[in-house]
C-alpha cells in the first residue's frame, strides 16, 4: 500500500488475521519458490542472519545445497538452472560513521538490482514496543523508494519471548500504527515470529520456516531498478530520535481524539496536522542535510 504519511486513513489488522498464517499453514513440504527474490532489512542484532539461514537450510535441504547468510549484501545462487536470491543486508543503527556510511552504499546496490523483490525489515520489541531505532532504519530505506508510486514490504517482528507472544496478538494493532504512523508508505503485513530454543546452530524449526515462507510469500513483491531509488544516506541517529518519538506521540493523540465530539476533533486536526507534517519535514530535512 502507498498511502500518504499525512493521510489519517488507518489500517486495522487483528490478532487473528495477523496470526493466520502461523495458526492454519498446512506444515506440508512448503519451499520458497525458486523464482521469489527477498532483500531482508534490519539493524544488527535482530536475528536477519538467523532467519535468512533458516530460510536456506529449507532450500538446502530440497536441493543439496549448501549457503550461509552473514551480515552483509550477498546473492545466493547456484550451479543449475534454478536461481535463490536471498539477501542479507547489513544494519545502520549504533556503528561507527564509517562503517554506517559502507552499509547504506551496500544497501542501496541491493535495491539497485534490477528485478522483483520481496522486501523484508525485520525488528525487534522492547517491553512489547517498537523500538525507535528499528522505525529509523525503516523511514531511511524507504524514503529511498520514494519514486514508486507504490511500495509493498512485509514486517517481521522477530524473538517475541513466549511470555510476550500474546500480549504482542493481543496488542497487534499498536504495534502496526507505530509503524505506519511515520512511514512514506503504509503496510498491513506483519508477522510475529517467537524465540524458539536454538537447537540447530543454523536456524529455525522447519515447521516455522514453514510458516515464515508462507508469510513471505504473501507478501505482494515490488520491481526494482536503478533509475528509481534513491541513495541511503548517512544519518545521524540520535538526531532523529526526538522528532520520531513525538510525531509517534501526535499520531496517538490523534487517534484517541476521535472518541471526541466533532468539533473537538476537528479543532484536534487543524492543530495536530500542522504539527504533523512539520515534524516530517524536520526528519526529511535531517536526512537530506546528511548527503
Amino acid at each position: 500500500m502507498g498511502n500518504s504519511l499525512f493521510g489519517n486513513q488507518e489500517i486495522h489488522v487483528n490478532a487473528k488475521n495477523i496470526q493466520s498464517i502461523q495458526n492454519e499453514t498446512n506444515e506440508s513440504d512448503v519451499y520458497l519458490d525458486d523464482d521469489i527474490n527477498v532483500i531482508l532489512f534490519g539493524n544488527s542484532g535482530v536475528g536477519k542472519s538467523f532467519l535468512c539461514n533458516s530460510l536456506l537450510s529449507k532450500y538446502e535441504h530440497r536441493h543439496g545445497l549448501q549457503f550461509r547468510c552473514h551480515d552483509r549484501c550477498s546473492n545466493m545462487t547456484n550451479t543449475s538452472n534454478t536461481y535463490k536470491n536471498i539477501t542479507d543486508t547489513p544494519g545502520l543503527s549504533r556503528i561507527h560513521k564509517d562503517d554506517q556510511m559502507r552499509s547504506s552504499i551496500e544497501i542501496t546496490k541491493a535495491l539497485r538490482r534490477n528485478g522483483t523483490y520481496r522486501l523484508i525489515f525485520i525488528i525487534t520489541l522492547a517491553n512489547d514496543h517498537v523500538q525507535t531505532y528499528d522505525l529509523i532504519t525503516m523511514r531511511i530505506i524507504l524514503n529511498s523508494l520514494k519514486n514508486l508510486q507504490i511500495v509493498s514490504y512485509g514486517v517481521i517482528f522477530n524473538k517475541i519471548s513466549p511470555m510476550s507472544y500474546t500480549r504482542c496478538q493481543n496488542n497487534v494493532n499498536v504495534l502496526m500504527n507505530s509503524i505506519n504512523d511515520v512511514m512514506a508508505f503504509e503496510t498491513n503485513h506483519f508477522y510475529l515470529c517467537e524465540q524458539y530454543p536454538i537447537t540447530d546452530q543454523y536456524g529455525l524449526p522447519s515447521s516455522a520456516v514453514i510458516r515464515l515462507i508462507d508469510f513471505i510469500k504473501n507478501v505482494p513483491p515490488v520491481t526494482l531498478n536503478d533509475n528509481n531509488i534513491m541513495d541511503i544516506p548517512y544519518v545521524d541517529y540520535l538526531q532523529l530520535v526526538w522528532p520520531f518519538e513525538q510525531l509517534i506521540t501526535m499520531k496517538k493523540t490523534l487517534r484517541e481524539m476521535k472518541s471526541l465530539p466533532d468539533d473537538d476533533y476537528t479543532k484536534g486536526l487543524n492543530l495536530g496536522f500542522p504539527r504533523i507534517r512539520l515534524l516530517n519535514d524536520q526528519i526529511d530535512s535531517i536526512c537530506n542535510a546528511s548527503f
